[in-house]
């Protein structure tokens, strides 16, 4: 019995190891796709389709080969929108390629800084496009997500995600992620992701019953990237002249003058803090322009705002703009003292420092004094 025993091991060794190879095999294999995709998912084919997702999957976020990633990612995406926008494509197939994709993404995708292994950003980025591109509402776990990813291909794709699958949104869905965009808005430092965050916040007004809502959102993430123009050393990017001046456009239009005063407030400190950027960080040529872009922005808005609150109020000459624009000559001394004709100055009061608005001189602004002094620019 002994020496039976013992002769056995090597056939089970085999056994397990070749057992071991056809589960992997399995795992991988790909769906016949012309077979499958003319009806809904059967449970063989549902777990076929779902763990060749798992393997596709695994490998764009964790494979360490950059050209291998960007290769694959392609390919997968070529493939799986072959198969849903063919003319013999159920619409149950669509729902259940859609769905499977989701979950295998979510059951893997795990975007914190406390990942053992971050996913790599671009296969990430590339699951994120198939699901935009598939424009079904079963994304919308994987986009609100992506929107925590701490690199910033993952966050615009997730933007774009949510953009194409809009419209088959519930009131539900919105008022679960216009916290989330305003969260994710504040703390977004590049310009793309931004802009279509606030483009998103923009489009989620068109129903006017979610106006308050968004305009909340909007202020809440100005005030929380103010903070970070102030205490971090941050740039305010052109995307925050265009959500202010939106904000503006929609206060200017309505009869609520304490929501007029709550965004001419905004926008004054959005501007000065641009002009602080502008004079005293020497921004690079990009984010000097993105500063220009701003200030250009948002003055006209607040010459608005003011108006709208107060029609007799005199609007600070020469403007900030103008002295920008007007040459390098002395323009540290000059922007400084246009920018402070709005919000003052030590003693001095500026326009926004008396009724309607009282402000305090200087907006209150506070800033965290850098490590080491940094030149004005001339």
């Amino acid at each position: 019995m002994g020496v039976g025993r013992a002769s056995s091991l090597p056939l089970l060794a085999s056994i397990l190891a070749l057992t071991l190879t056809a589960q992997a095999q399995d795992a991988a294999k790909e769906p016949n796709w012309g077979a499958v995709r003319k009806g809904a998912l059967a449970a063989i084919d549902r777990n076929t389709v779902q763990r060749w997702f798992d393997a596709r999957i695994q490998d764009l976020l964790t494979n360490e080969d950059p050209k291998a990633v960007q290769k694959n990612a392609a390919e997968f995406h070529k493939k799986l929108m072959e198969q849903y926008n063919a003319s013999d494509a159920a619409p149950q197939f669509k729902d259940d390629l859609a769905a499977l994709l989701a979950a295998g993404f979510s059951k893997t995708y795990n975007p914190s800084t406390d990942s053992a292994k971050p996913p790599h950003p671009l296969g990430a980025a590339m699951v994120l496009m198939v699901l935009r591109d598939f424009a079904h509402p079963a994304g919308l776990p994987c986009f609100k997500t992506a929107l925590t990813d701490p690199t910033p291909a993952p966050r615009f794709m997730a933007t774009e995600g949510l953009n194409a699958i809009r419209q088959r949104l519930s009131e539900q869905d919105w008022a679960a992620i216009i916290p989330d965009l305003q969260k994710a808005a504040g703390r977004e430092f590049n310009n793309p992701s931004l802009s279509r965050m606030y483009q998103l916040l923009f489009a989620a007004a068109e129903n006017n019953n979610r106006m308050d809502a968004v305009a909340t959102a909007l202020m809440g993430a100005l005030d929380n990237r103010a903070l970070g123009f102030e205490q971090d050393n941050r740039f305010p990017l052109r995307a925050d002249g265009e959500a202010a001046a939106w904000l503006a456009d929609k206060a200017i239009q309505g009869n609520n003058n304490t929501l007029r005063v709550a965004v001419c407030r905004r926008a004054a400190r959005l501007l000065a803090n641009a002009v602080f950027s502008y004079l005293n960080d020497r921004p690079n040529s990009s984010l000097q322009e993105q500063l220009e872009l701003v200030v250009l922005s948002i003055e006209p808005k607040l010459e608005a705002l003011a108006k709208a609150s107060d029609r007799n109020v005199k609007i600070p000459e020469p403007t900030v703009r103008a002295a920008m624009l007007g040459g390098t000559e002395n323009r540290h001394n000059k922007m400084t003292a246009a920018l402070n004709l709005w919000i003052g100055s030590g003693q001095t009061q500026g326009v926004l420092n008396n009724p309607p608005f009282s402000f305090p001189v200087g907006l209150e602004i506070t800033r965290k004094q850098p490590a080491t002094a940094t030149a004005p620019a001339s």
